[in-house]
């Protein structure tokens, strides 16, 4: 269903409740029930692949930053959270994901 709604995002990393396989949505167009924005979400460019646990956005804004598996940064982090996650940025580092860098005293 995101492939089909919101293809920009397929690539990225889930984040959301295992369960939520988008069955409210096949139920209402069932009904005859119109869709609407069924294009939009909200994206984050700090999760713990495979964990479902954000990295906190204000550890990157005090100083970390991100690098893809090249060991290059790809972006700049300031423009925040929900842009790192699409576009030019996270969901097309070489299909994979980017690692924050978090220096201990920010920690």
């Amino acid at each position: 269903m995101i492939e089909e709604y919101m293809p920009q995002i397929k690539d990225a990393e889930f984040f959301g409740h295992p369960g939520n396989k988008g069955d409210a949505i096949i139920w209402g167009k069932s009904l005859g029930a119109g869709l609407a924005d069924i294009s939009a979400y909200q994206g984050h460019g700090g999760l713990a692949a495979g964990r479902g646990v954000p990295i906190l956005w204000p550890m990157i804004m005090e100083g970390a930053f991100q690098v893809n598996k090249n060991g290059q940064r790809f972006s700049d982090e300031s423009k925040g959270y929900s842009e790192q996650a699409v576009g030019k940025w996270s969901v097309n580092q070489t299909k994979s994901h980017g690692i924050s860098l978090i220096n201990a005293f920010i920690i």
